[in-house]
């Protein structure tokens, strides 16, 4: 026996083993055969997949890509290496790489999954659809690939593909768990409430130490009504003390001679949301501390001068105790919207009169515009009606007062070209204490779900919002109020993807 075939029957009882999942053995051998054939493609590469799962991710890459000098066209090894950039968040490298094996082989299951996984990773859903898809109709006995349809569909809105597409992937897997929680989420979508809150239910009955069911129930609950199981089930979402072990965590537990650390979390919108719980924890506590985004910071000490806010860039203050934002409602036992006092939050008293002077010279009512959110969540993409929409809506009302953009990042250039009726105010607005005085001043905000709305309604600001079909649990089911914010009427999809519903009924409102 020479050493090649020595080597290939070494790498063939190596590969034996891994396919066993005995991974000490396989790399054993894999190591053997390197050790003889330095340039062995395939032990380079599962080398690097076994030092992937073990989460030794230079190893790994170094690895495969050692795997790819010697067979570039190697396209398992291509898969892995695009895997392993998107768990790096290297999604532009990733998509190359699936680009390049596809060129070998366009109809490669796992290049196509992904690349739409690493399309769906950078929130292109619309782009990710297209290879979902074919991954779909060139392997249709594949469940995972008809899964991938079924969640990016209902990304896009497209709630009668997904369930569809994920019936499919049932048909083949009845029992797999993710099958089951995308179902319960299409079936949220649907509209079918007590479906989908039975298959959440039996999902953490079986597997309760997952607490993705947890949360998907506590939301659900939330957006019915049900605030005190809602926030109870959701706090599932969070394992404080793994991330903070130095300190203990607050459960509820008497406060009256200790000092609390609330750590601000997720996104602006959140942090205003919930601000309305301070004083409740305020009241219990010996000193609370705040950590936030410092863009909240002025706004937020000025509403709450009693605490102490911290910027969460920062290093940690000194504290006793410790908890998250959106887990004060659960454990202070205050979770109705009728416990809370709104308006909350105090804009700067010089700026509202530096905006009342700016505004001043423009006819009323002053009418403020956003249409998009934060292009990173998850959900921009259907809840982001979209500039053009938008103000198209609203070009035959110009004179009917004045319209001013607080859109941020939008494209000032086609705003300016496409709507001069608009006024861009948003290079203006360096912070929220900026944003929330010019709020104060106009008559009214039209805005898509973003941290606006949020700011409007805790400040008392009339307020209309334009909702995707299934929006933030804040906003309940149904109706044009919340009882969160009493200035807000709300204008509803009537089905997915119909903003020309919703914006039906916003003219009908607003003017």
């Amino acid at each position: 026996m020479n050493t090649t075939q020595k080597a290939e029957k070494i790498f063939a009882e190596g590969h034996a083993a891994h396919q066993r999942g005995d991974v000490g053995r396989a790399a054993a051998a894999y190591q053997q055969v390197l050790e003889i054939s330095p340039t062995h493609a395939d032990a380079l590469h599962l080398l690097g997949v076994i030092a992937l799962s073990q989460s030794r991710l230079p190893l790994a890459e170094e690895l495969i890509t050692r795997s790819l000098t010697h067979r570039p066209h190697l396209l398992p090894a291509l898969a892995n290496l695009g895997l392993l950039y998107r768990r790096t968040g290297r999604h532009d490298e990733a998509l190359a790489v699936y680009q390049r094996g596809l060129q070998v082989q366009d109809n490669h299951l796992s290049l196509l999954l992904g690349m739409a996984e690493a399309l769906h990773d950078k929130n292109t859903f619309e782009e990710a659809h297209v290879y979902f898809v074919k991954a779909a109709q060139h392997h249709a006995h594949d469940a995972g690939a008809w899964h991938g349809v079924a969640r990016n569909a209902l990304r896009l809105g497209l709630i009668e593909d997904a369930d569809n597409a994920n019936a499919k992937a049932l048909h083949s897997n009845p029992a797999h768990r993710l099958y089951r929680n995308t179902q319960g989420l299409i079936l949220q979508n649907k509209k079918q409430f007590s479906d989908a809150k039975n298959i959440f239910e039996s999902l953490h009955a079986e597997d309760p130490d997952n607490p993705q069911w947890l949360i998907n129930l506590g939301l659900l609950e939330l957006s019915l009504g049900d605030y005190a199981r809602g926030f109870a089930h959701y706090d599932a979402r969070h394992n404080l003390a793994a991330i903070f072990p130095h300190m203990p965590v607050w459960r509820g537990e008497d406060l009256s001679r200790a000092t609390l650390l609330v750590h601000g979390e997720q996104g602006l919108g959140d942090c205003l949301l919930f601000a309305r719980f301070l004083p409740h924890v305020a009241a219990r506590a010996q000193k609370v501390i705040i950590t936030a985004d410092p863009t909240l910071i002025p706004l937020l000490r000025r509403s709450f001068p009693h605490l102490h806010v911290a910027s969460r860039l920062e290093a940690l203050p000194a504290a006793d105790v410790q908890t998250v934002l959106l887990s004060l409602p659960h454990h202070l036992g205050v979770s109705e919207p009728a416990q809370t006092i709104t308006p909350y939050l105090v804009a700067n008293p010089v700026m509202q009169a530096a905006w009342a002077e700016k505004l001043g010279k423009f006819p009323k009512p002053w009418v403020g515009v956003a249409w998009a959110g934060n292009p990173d969540h998850v959900t921009d993409y259907q809840r982001s009606v979209g500039m053009h929409r938008l103000l198209s809506t609203l070009q035959p009302f110009v004179g009917a007062g004045t319209f001013f953009s607080l859109q941020k990042n939008a494209d000032e250039d086609a705003l300016q070209k496409n709507y001069p009726f608009v006024i861009s105010l948003a290079p203006h607005l360096n912070s929220y204490d900026d944003t929330a005085a010019l709020l104060t001043q106009l008559n009214t905000l039209v805005c898509s779900d973003t941290s606006l709305v949020h700011a409007a309604g805790a400040l008392g600001v009339p307020c209309h919002v334009l909702l995707h079909h299934d929006p933030f649990w804040v906003f309940g089911t149904a109706g044009d109020k919340t009882p969160w914010y009493p200035t807000l009427t709300l204008h509803r999809q009537p089905s997915p993807r119909d903003w020309a519903g919703c914006l039906q009924s916003l003219i009908k409102k607003l003017f």
